[in-house]
């Protein structure tokens, strides 16, 4: 957690980024606590197994009223931390920033996770060259 802060992810060795990696390999359930931890390392992932990962938790987790408000906020922001993931890779994948948007749009409309849903759907519009949509959702996360 102190190397996101200080933006340092990256000075990871090959060892710990494998460690963290394994773990998540060999969850036999998500629960909150690798939720968090999964939120908080998805940038030392390649896009591959990223993909895996993320995928695993939208087909697990998909009747939200099932899950109270701590776990909403974490897939909440597991869902925006793989959309700016998804759009930042030198060839976008179409097909998960769907699927990314369409488990966005499902995760309930709740104050718990309007910034990031207001958020991704900035990130979306952007994405889409929509930029009037863009500039109106700027000035409301100002």
């Amino acid at each position: 957690m102190i190397a996101k802060l200080n933006g340092n992810q990256s000075n990871f060795s090959s060892q710990i980024k494998a460690d963290i990696k394994k773990t998540f390999w060999e969850l036999e359930s998500w629960n909150p606590n690798s939720l968090w931890v999964l939120s908080n390392t998805m940038e030392i992932y390649d896009f591959d197994d990223l993909e895996g990962l993320v995928n695993s938790v939208f087909h697990k987790f998909n009747d939200f009223d099932d899950y109270d408000d701590e776990v909403i906020k974490l897939l909440a922001t597991i869902t925006l931390n793989y959309l700016e993931i998804c759009l930042s890779q030198d060839n976008i994948n179409e097909q998960e920033v769907n699927r990314t948007k369409n488990y966005l749009n499902k995760l309930p409309s709740t104050s718990t996770v309007a910034f990031e849903k207001v958020k991704g759907n900035y990130f979306l519009a952007l994405h889409h060259s929509d930029y009037k949509i863009a500039e109106k959702i700027k000035k409301i996360l100002s």
